[in-house]
């Protein structure tokens, strides 16, 4: 039969082949991706290239000197002399090749593109005498310095004779209610200070009698009876006066004259002075025992909370264990030209979860009642320090692997990783403990494409082994 054929794809090679067929040039395009760039590279450098430094039991997971967190294989020694003696595979130092020195936290860079791109400084070593906390803090009342009146006994109020916002001297006048149990009490004082009076008199006539022999001893003794008995009633019906508030000279007073129109009238009075800042009685109302009346607060004195971050409390606790004294400047927003002087008292006890910080009290001298409660302000503590420290901007820190580090100068294209160890961090500068030297010029700006560089292996290149 003259012409062309068309032989249609059966069903058996759509099912069984073609998915094999997609698989296995899958599987090759995998392959070539992952280990082409490695093949190439061995292929320019002989696999007979001596080996003096790299571990290639580390990436087989048996033991040697690679620790997957820092991405480095092969860690240099500190001193330039020593690093030129650390050899790459490929025989030269280590450094000095382009293809491994990754492999030692070395990354190179054109130093017209580092001046562009990068910005260093150069490390040094300052002696401080103090360091200045800046702490964010509240203004609090000085619960020492509060007060709460309350009535003694139900009544109703009569008379205000302070309000909210009104200042008081100790023992003033805040209030006066008529109360039916007050009036009670001091008519059962009367009436047992007269049962004592008559008591004594009847005493005082038996016993002379006794001495004269008219009376007999039994009558004496019940005179003398009775009298100590109407002597500690009338003791107990003083002493209820007393829990309402009235003091021993208001009470004789009151005994030596007793005017009707004080009975009942309880006044009610401020035991410190201060400013009323609470009041919840209006005339009138009917008040109960568990009611509190005002609430009265010293406010030339105040507290300051403030959040103190964990890594501040050691400095802070070793200051206040040696006996001595932290003062601290409060500035509020709403008086910026003004400065207000504080003592640091009180640490507290737990560290908050969310926070991280702990409390720390300050009291406050606050002659002018500026600082008012609920108010928000800065605390600024200066801290006694002895020694040397070496601060760089936080810019220049890295992290890997839970690890902090930097970048150092090894020339004018080549900069080395170097781990540090870190103190605190506040207000854009960290305090490196452990890891630079004066004098090391390190990268305060840009250096996270030399991390880049040197975790490549994390990234996809790895090692050629």
């Amino acid at each position: 039969m003259a012409g062309r054929y068309h032989i249609p794809m059966s069903d058996r090679f759509q099912r069984h082949i073609l998915p094999w067929l997609v698989f296995v040039v899958g599987a090759v395009l995998i392959l070539y991706v992952t280990w082409g760039p490695r093949l190439l590279r061995r292929t320019r450098h002989p696999a007979s290239t001596p080996v003096e430094t790299h571990d290639h039991g580390a990436h087989a997971g048996v033991e040697g000197p690679y620790e997957e967190p820092t991405g480095l294989h092969v860690p240099l020694p500190v001193e330039p002399n020593q690093q030129q003696a650390v050899l790459c595979e490929h025989g030269i130092p280590i450094i000095e090749c382009h293809l491994c020195r990754y492999e030692a936290g070395v990354a190179g860079v054109d130093p017209n593109i580092a001046r562009e791109l990068l910005a260093t400084g150069t490390i040094e070593v300052r002696q401080m005498t103090h360091r200045v906390l800046e702490l964010t803090g509240e203004v609090r009342l000085d619960l020492t310095s509060v007060v709460e009146v309350a009535a003694a006994c139900g009544g109703r109020v009569e008379t205000l004779e302070k309000i909210i916002g009104d200042n008081v001297a100790a023992g003033e006048t805040l209030a006066v209610i008529q109360s039916a149990e007050f009036g009670q009490a001091q008519a059962g004082f009367l009436e047992n200070r007269a049962r004592l009076a008559l008591a004594q008199q009847t005493f005082e006539r038996e016993k002379g009698l006794f001495e004269q022999g008219i009376s007999s001893h039994a009558d004496y003794l019940v005179a003398e009876s009775a009298r100590a008995a109407a002597a500690a009633i009338d003791a107990a019906s003083r002493q209820r006066l007393q829990l309402f508030g009235l003091t021993d000279e208001q009470i004789d007073a009151f005994a030596e004259n007793h005017p009707e129109e004080s009975f009942g009238r309880l006044v009610i009075h401020s035991s410190i002075a201060g400013t009323v800042i609470d009041q919840n009685v209006v005339r009138g109302r009917l008040v109960m025992t568990t009611d509190t009346l005002y609430k009265v607060a010293d406010l030339s004195r105040v507290w300051v909370w403030c959040d103190l971050y964990e890594q501040d409390l050691g400095d802070v606790v070793r200051v206040l264990a040696a006996g001595e004294k932290l003062t601290a400047r409060i500035h509020a927003g709403a008086f910026p030209s003004d400065s207000f002087t504080a003592t640091v008292d009180t640490i507290g006890s737990e560290v908050d979860y969310a926070t991280r910080t702990v409390k720390l009290r300050l009291t406050a001298a606050n002659p002018e009642y500026k600082l008012r409660p609920g108010m928000f302000v800065k605390a600024f503590i200066t801290l006694p320090l002895v020694g040397a420290v070496i601060e760089i901007p936080d810019s220049a820190l890295l992290n890997y692997g839970g690890r902090h580090f930097v970048f150092t100068r090894l020339d004018d294209h080549l900069w080395i990783r170097r781990d540090v160890n870190v103190g605190r961090v506040r207000g854009g500068v960290a305090q490196v403990l452990d890891g630079l030297s004066p004098g090391d010029v390190i990268v305060t700006r840009g250096a996270f494409m030399f991390k880049s560089e040197i975790l490549k292996d994390k990234m996809g290149a790895g090692c050629a082994h």
